[in-house]
């Protein structure tokens, strides 16, 4: 998929060699006898072929053998021909990404595992798996799909939720399947799931990485961050920066609107106050003809303690009106 992951799928084949679990060979670059140690000619050409794609091999797991040597010869050197067909054109040519649901997809699912079911290589068994999860446990769930030909390639699912903890909206990847071994499908679906991050007012994209996929979001710009993430030590994230638009300057808009809607009650109410001298957009809630409950510090304050802050309304909305106005506008305002 990236070049990391690629390397840790070498690295795998490497360790078969050196386990024997590949028949031998006869005929490939060395002496007279397979079983013979390899020679420095073969160990030099491995170490080239090696730095090449970026596999860093211990020298003590060299192979042990000239037939050993040979074959892994000729597995890198195929590798170093599939990553020049890739780079040369595109690995997402054909590819169609759209958005759907998982109960949308559950007949193309079915008919994707059954095609990949018998194939026992690492990579499709995890997928195998994984579908298999996507479709227990997340049935409602949306989801990015990747097709090709009317036939359904790659599936991740995901979520979009407020974290109280840190007052951030997260975008969390849950699950993530390609269901083919051409490259660039997964790449396709995380840029896609960013791209709804940003359109939803994300402040992150989060996702918990299984076994050997940790490189592969790296390379897509995630980190580690235990701020954000705290008791979910195999997770990574992805921090977006703000957009260009008025729905992106703060986290009031948000949080004063997410109050109304989820309590379905007070005035929601867009507006400016003063800040250190200067007039700046807001958001807060009325929650009485005596109180407000003001987002940014998350308290409430009697109507005459807020007038220090000389706001000026210019919206107001109940909390029908707000949630009308979300899904119309697909942000948190202001809306006028």
């Amino acid at each position: 998929m990236i070049q990391t992951a690629l390397n840790a799928m070498l690295t795998v084949l490497l360790a078969k060699f050196l386990l024997n679990d590949v028949p031998h060979a006869v005929g490939l670059t060395g002496g007279s006898s397979h079983l013979d140690n390899p020679t420095d000619r073969q160990i030099r050409y491995i170490t080239q072929l090696s730095m090449q794609l970026g596999v860093r091999t211990p020298l003590e797991e060299r192979p042990e053998t000239q037939g050993d040597a040979g074959r892994l010869i000729r597995e890198l050197e195929a590798e170093r021909e599939r990553r020049k067909r890739t780079k040369s054109g595109n690995p997402t040519s054909g590819f169609t990404v759209r958005r759907s649901t998982v109960e949308a997809e559950l007949d193309a699912l079915e008919r994707a595992r059954s095609v990949i079911a018998h194939d026992m290589s690492t990579r499709m068994q995890s997928s195998y798996n994984i579908t298999g999860s996507i479709m227990g446990n997340y049935y409602d769930s949306k989801a990015v799909v990747v097709e090709k030909n009317r036939e359904l390639v790659g599936i991740a699912t995901y979520s979009t939720d407020h974290n109280f903890d840190y007052n951030t909206d997260e975008t969390h990847i849950q699950e993530l399947a390609s269901l083919t071994n051409e490259p660039g499908i997964g790449k396709a679906i995380v840029k896609e799931i960013v791209k709804i991050a940003r359109e939803q007012n994300a402040n992150l994209v989060t996702v918990s990485y299984g076994p050997g996929a940790k490189g592969f979001y790296v390379g897509l710009g995630f980190v580690e961050d235990t701020r954000y993430v705290e008791g979910r030590p195999e997770a990574l994230v992805l921090k977006l920066k703000p957009q260009n638009n008025p729905a992106a300057t703060g986290t009031c808009f948000v949080d004063a609107g997410r109050f109304v809607t989820k309590n379905e009650e007070g005035t929601l109410i867009h507006g400016t106050v003063m800040n250190k001298g200067k007039r700046i957009d807001h958001a807060w809630v009325e929650v009485s003809p005596e109180y407000i409950w003001e987002p940014q510090t998350k308290r409430y304050m009697t109507k005459k303690d807020w007038l220090l802050n000389e706001p000026v309304e210019d919206a107001r909305y109940d909390w029908e009106q707000a949630a009308v106005n979300v899904l119309k506008y697909k942000n948190w305002g202001p809306w006028t």
